[in-house]
């Protein structure tokens, strides 16, 4: 999820910063998110929006 953040803001164009200033909080908080730590559902939502991306979550069959 992390890597997928982390492309998701540089196909923005966006560094930490400038995400942080569109989500509402600060730059560490955004290195947070972007380490792999737990995340929140609505967190990434949030992400998505800011990034100009749009969320997609789903589950895939395990390979047997």
């Amino acid at each position: 999820m992390a890597e997928a953040m982390i492309k998701a803001r540089a196909a923005a164009d966006l560094t930490q910063a400038q995400l942080a200033e569109r989500m509402g909080v600060s730059q560490p908080a955004i290195a947070k998110l972007e380490s792999g730590k737990s995340v929140s559902l609505n967190t990434l939502k949030r992400y998505a929006q800011a990034t100009g991306t749009k969320l997609k979550v789903e589950f895939v069959p395990r390979a047997a």
